[in-house]
């Protein structure tokens, strides 16, 4: 049979849907196909490919589920699909042997002795500044950044609203950055 023979047949009610669908939800399912690949071109082609796919199987498609269901299980594949068709650009022996692979592998990410005597040296300035703060000040600075606590934690630890705590954080970190400031100022004039 010729496809000037065919006959259009009448649209049912799942082809009515699942264009509406297509139309409606296109960027939903883009971004869905996006997080497999990474690539908006590739997710654009396999929303492209699954739109396909659901109309010609759609006298396959189940009412058990909604047809946006449906629809999203064969993005989703046509994503999965595309990626597992992708040839990596490079074996793991060729980006070796590429001399930016090596010096990357090779680098040492380690702190200099300079670099930890430096932060040494401002974790010290820090603790001295920091007690000599207002008490509320000084128990915010060292729950939050000397003992590692985060907002929620420290002030559950504290038994205060979490805005509370920030508001204390805030206004310590102000004070211990101002001080700080006037300690290394004061410290640059007198070794001049």
């Amino acid at each position: 049979m010729f496809a000037t023979d065919m006959k259009p047949q009448p649209a049912s009610a799942e082809t009515t849907e699942l264009e509406h669908l297509a139309s409606r939800d296109f960027k939903i399912f883009t971004q869905r196909a996006y997080r497999y690949l990474g690539n908006l071109e590739d997710a654009e082609d396999a929303v492209q490919d699954a739109l396909l796919s659901a109309f010609k199987h759609l006298s396959d498609f189940k009412s058990r589920a909604k047809l946006s269901t449906w629809l999203t299980s064969i993005v989703i594949n046509a994503a999965r699909t595309q990626r597992r068709r992708r040839k990596p650009a490079l074996s793991y022996e060729q980006l070796l042997e590429t001399p930016v692979m090596v010096a990357k592998f090779t680098k040492d990410t380690r702190p200099t002795p300079e670099e930890i005597c430096a932060n040494d040296e401002l974790h010290s300035l820090v603790a001295q500044t920091a007690d000599q703060l207002s008490p509320v000040c000084r128990r915010a600075v060292h729950i939050y950044l000397m003992h590692g606590f985060d907002t929620n934690a420290a002030s559950n630890f504290l038994g205060i609203p979490v805005p509370t705590f920030k508001t204390q954080l805030a206004r310590a970190r102000k004070e211990l950055k101002r001080r700080i400031a006037a300690k290394i100022t004061l410290s640059e004039f007198s070794d001049a």
